[in-house]
């Protein structure tokens, strides 16, 4: 049995054995210093070699079609723990999940959502669903009523990975999304990048002036966080602030943060 094999059946056992995990990341709102809301990120636990993150195993999973069974399991798994952030007294909270193409194209997602969002509790003001870039100017034609549809019931709509070819995807299709979430690999380089710079200034003044919030991902230093807060970014999600963490470790973090807010004061 070949590699890729092994790891497509591997996968499978997997998800029968229930070994898929999910990590929230902490997502702080510049105003308040406070965290808004977490984004969903899964994990494999396999056995021979601990942790996996999803990049070294979704082709596999997209290749076994088990990529559909396992988008839905993250969606209706993500509802069921930020319902758990309600009940502890927390219902402020937005819980992020990444959109797929495959569920753009071949399921009825806002039916999906909203089983999943009725069978956990939550309301559509509770979710937010990110598409990246690519599955916007590939998939809008199919996916153009299903988004509207989401945004109808509450569903809080982002565009993840942003980077050039925002304008070409406003002008073109002007998706009903809310918020904007600046690539990572451009904010890793602003403070030593002059062009990097321009860039998610320029995003930042476009979203604005198209009414969206705009989110810088992949946030690392405190020099990185005080140029966003400068530009006048809306919201942060790296590991300056929190690393991926368990369901049970975000909601500690939350609970410490009530005493103080981390980032007041430090910029």
């Amino acid at each position: 049995m070949n590699d890729e094999r092994q790891l497509s059946q591997e996968l499978q056992e997997a998800f029968e054995k229930e070994q898929f995990v999910l990590f929230f990341q902490p997502q702080i709102d510049l105003m308040s210093g406070r965290i808004a809301g977490a984004e969903a990120l899964l994990r494999w636990h396999r056995q021979r070699t601990g942790l996996m993150t999803p990049e070294r195993f979704l082709a596999s999973a997209e290749e076994s079609g088990l990529i559909g069974p396992l988008n839905e399991w993250v969606l209706r798994q993500a509802c069921k723990e930020a319902r758990g952030w309600k009940e502890a007294g927390f219902g402020n909270l937005t819980v992020s999940v990444n959109l797929s193409p495959l569920q753009l194209r071949e399921v009825c997602m806002p039916d999906m959502v909203a089983d999943a969002l009725a069978k956990s509790g939550l309301t559509g003001t509770d979710l937010e669903l990110e598409l990246t870039e690519s599955i916007l100017l590939q998939s809008w034609d199919r996916g153009s009523a299903d988004l509207h549809r989401l945004t109808d019931m509450g569903v809080t709509l982002s565009v993840d990975g942003v980077g050039s070819n925002l304008d070409s995807i406003y002008d073109v299709r002007r998706p009903p999304v809310s918020r904007l979430k600046i690539d990572q690999s451009i904010i890793r380089n602003i403070t030593q990048d002059l062009h990097d710079a321009a860039l998610v200034r320029s995003i930042i003044l476009r979203g604005h002036s198209l009414g969206l919030r705009v989110i810088g991902k992949g946030v690392e230093t405190l020099h990185q966080l005080a140029m966003l807060r400068a530009e006048r970014c809306d919201g942060i999600q790296g590991f300056y602030f929190g690393r991926p963490m368990r369901g049970q470790d975000f909601l500690a973090r939350i609970r410490e943060e009530r005493g103080a807010s981390p980032l007041n004061g430090q910029v």
